[in-house]
């Protein structure tokens, strides 16, 4: 199986799986209860749920990443973002500045979302669960394109 394959699949799917995740708090009613059907009904409210549950799973590792960058950004630029400056003064490079660029924007992420829990807690945890299910996507690109 051709890893490049798997993982550009699991790109599309989180996505996807984060927005019908927003949709589905947002309606609960559509979520597969208990079914008259017989045994295959029951299966196929299992299956619909294992795949819920597998999803919700990747979604959160997703989420504990982004969470970890976005609340390490301000930590990292105290330490090493003053670097940067000494480093191009001096003549002496420390630290890649697409590194340093990588962490601003991770700061200027957070105090936007900092900013919007403030003014919508809500809103701020639906951006949030968006951004990780498009996170590794983003990945994929910079890693691409840089």
């Amino acid at each position: 199986m051709d890893t490049e394959k798997s993982r550009s699949w699991a790109e599309f799917l989180l996505p996807l799986y984060a927005v019908a995740l927003i949709y589905i708090y947002m309606r609960p009613e559509v979520l597969p209860q208990r079914t008259e059907e017989g045994p295959l009904g029951a299966v196929v409210v299992w299956s619909v749920w294992a795949v819920i549950g597998t999803l919700a799973g990747i979604l959160a590792i997703s989420g504990l990443v982004v969470a970890f960058y976005l609340l390490y950004s301000p930590i990292y630029l105290m330490q090493y973002g003053s670097r940067q400056f000494f480093a191009q003064r001096w003549g002496i490079v420390w630290t890649d500045a697409r590194e340093v660029q990588f962490y601003w924007i991770c700061l200027v992420v957070l105090c936007t979302l900092g900013g919007l829990a403030l003014y919508d807690p809500f809103l701020a945890a639906i951006v949030f669960v968006m951004l990780a299910g498009v996170a590794p996507l983003f990945w994929r690109i910079a890693c691409k394109y840089r």
